[in-house]
């Protein structure tokens, strides 16, 4: 992928998803047959795009393709999804309060289970892929860790056992409308949205909520800044609120106790409709906003000033907005005139894609991997000689050449060489678990210094009363 950050644009009606250059203002891309709701809109490692249908399933795109690639289909309609960073998983909320974990690479529903009272109306992961957020009609925050998650055992088999949270906040009153993860991976700060009129913040480290910040009205979309020093709030009055997360108000005795805190915040200020989704820049320099009245706006975080305003076509309520580096292989325009033989290739896409297999609606089923196999692997092209190995036992220096197979005397060598290898990487694993085992020893030591500094300062706060 190139830096130059391109801004994608979907609508909760049937409109194709736009894909846009951020700071040239340039029609790009569309990719045909969309319909997302709010949080549907997601992309799956380097080469697909994927969104939730308000009709019922999940659909895919190539970025080298305007069609849909593929369509999948739950057991009931998802109505919001997130994926990992690396593309190995997807995960899907749907109605019930039910969560969905995929396995991006064979297809296999590896687990649901009930996680919500409500619909869960937002998804998202830490940007290590460490834990899943997950939010709800029912007001209520969870944080799942994902490696508990994917160790649990199938329901009425040995080890099955009731999932819980790592942590659970509930301190809306409201549904749970969007959340935002930090930097960090399990220390990150989380934020979350809610229609009660205010964003909380908590700690993914120690389950504290560190801040309630309460806004004039109701918040549909919340995101950070790249260095996390302000919060940008979408209401459903159509302004932004920019809330600063610096200085001395999270330090205040009501930041301490956990009540919600009043003060006049900047605001942005154009959009005619709610604000449904929020967007920075891959700079940090610009906001991108969404909005129920079919624009979409850039601002310039400086100056707070709208930039360059993108409309759709219908005028259809914008339910997602992203911004992400422009991909190599981006369909450029409709049809092929007019393009480069560089643009012509982007077409076909690249030469090898990250595997794209149908869900399975049902867990237990195999996907597209038979029960002995894993996930699709992608490997890479070998194009020429240069690129096959030469010094291994067996093997020609050219392409194309006959392989010559040695007799006793390079087998034996060959399991010699074997021997030694297993050797060396035993002689490492030990290693391993020794530097291993010195990592854990000295983060309890940092946890207990932690725990007794976070007890003095409890001490040393005064606070009103």
């Amino acid at each position: 992928m190139s830096l130059d950050p391109v801004l994608l644009i979907a609508c909760s009606t049937e409109s194709p998803i736009s894909v846009w250059d951020l700071h040239k203002g340039t029609f790009l891309a569309g990719f045909k047959n969309n319909a997302s709701p709010l949080n549907g809109l997601t992309v799956l490692g380097a080469h697909h795009i994927v969104a939730a249908q308000a009709s019922k399933g999940i659909s895919f795109w190539s970025w080298h393709k305007d069609q849909v690639a593929q369509r999948c289909f739950a057991v009931e309609p998802i109505v919001c999804l997130a994926t990992t960073p690396d593309g190995t998983y997807i995960a899907g909320g749907g109605p019930s309060g039910t969560l969905y974990i995929w396995e991006a690479g064979s297809g296999r529903l590896l687990i649901s289970w009930p996680a919500h009272y409500k619909a869960v109306t937002a998804l998202t992961f830490a940007d290590d892929g460490s834990v899943l957020l997950s939010g709800s009609e029912d007001s209520v925050v969870n944080a799942w860790q994902l490696i508990d998650v994917l160790d649990q055992a199938p329901p009425g088999q040995q080890g099955y056992r009731t999932l819980n949270p790592l942590h659970s906040w509930s301190q809306h009153t409201l549904p749970v409308t969007s959340i935002a993860c930090g930097a960090g991976g399990a220390d990150a700060v989380v934020i979350s949205s809610s229609l009660d009129c205010s964003c909380k913040i908590y700690s993914l480290a120690s389950d504290a909520l560190l801040r309630s910040i309460s806004l004039p009205a109701p918040i549909q979309a919340v995101i950070s800044d790249q260095a996390e020093h302000a919060l940008y709030a979408g209401a459903t009055n159509g302004t932004i609120y920019e809330v600063s997360l610096i200085g001395a108000p999270a330090a205040s005795a009501s930041a301490w106790a956990g009540a919600a805190e009043q003060a006049e915040h900047a605001k942005l200020e154009g959009h005619t409709g709610a604000v449904n989704s929020l967007a920075v820049s891959l700079d940090g320099m610009h906001l991108v906003s969404g909005s129920a009245d079919g624009s979409a706006r850039v601002w310039d975080l400086r100056t707070r000033q709208p930039l360059r305003v993108f409309q759709t076509p219908t005028k259809a309520a914008i339910s997602s907005v992203l911004v992400l580096p422009r991909p190599l292989h981006l369909a450029a325009g409709q049809g092929g005139r007019g393009r480069s033989d560089a643009q012509q290739a982007g077409r076909r896409g690249p030469p090898r894609m990250q595997p794209l297999v149908p869900l399975a609606k049902y867990a237990g089923a195999a996907g597209a991997t038979r029960p002995w196999e894993g996930p699709l692997v992608d490997l890479p092209v070998l194009t020429s000689s240069r690129e096959w190995p030469t010094d291994s036992p067996g093997c020609s220096a050219t392409l194309g050449e006959p392989v010559a197979l040695g007799g006793e005397d390079t087998a034996a060598n060959g399991a010699a060489d074997l021997a030694s290898q297993c050797a060396a990487l035993e002689e490492e694993r030990n290693r391993l678990q020794e530097h291993l085992q010195q990592a854990l020893a000295a983060a309890k030591s940092w946890q207990q210094l932690h725990a007794q500094l976070q007890a003095h300062m409890l001490e040393q706060a005064v606070l009103p009363g």
